[in-house]
């Protein structure tokens, strides 16, 4: 036992268990079968629709319907946005 934590995932925490939120962003979009440049799409669809909703949930929700991504992916982005 080194004393560190346990790595969750391989594919988004190093050896170190240290997690990058990159690497987790491109592990989500992996497993959602996303374009690589989806993630930075559905923040910026979100930004845009901020305005017109008054709950940053539906504006996420929005920007994913916009662009067709499933709404489990677009939350599990957008919680690693903030």
């Amino acid at each position: 036992m080194t004393g560190r934590p346990p790595a969750t995932s391989s594919s988004t925490c190093p050896e170190t268990g240290v997690c990058s939120v990159t690497l987790a962003v491109r592990a989500i979009a992996d497993d959602f079968g996303l374009p690589p440049d989806t993630p930075a799409k559905l923040m910026a669809a979100t930004t845009r629709h901020l305005a017109q909703h008054a709950d940053p949930a539906d504006a996420v929700m929005a920007a994913a319907a916009e662009l067709g991504v499933d709404p489990a992916a677009a939350v599990k982005l957008a919680a690693l946005a903030g």
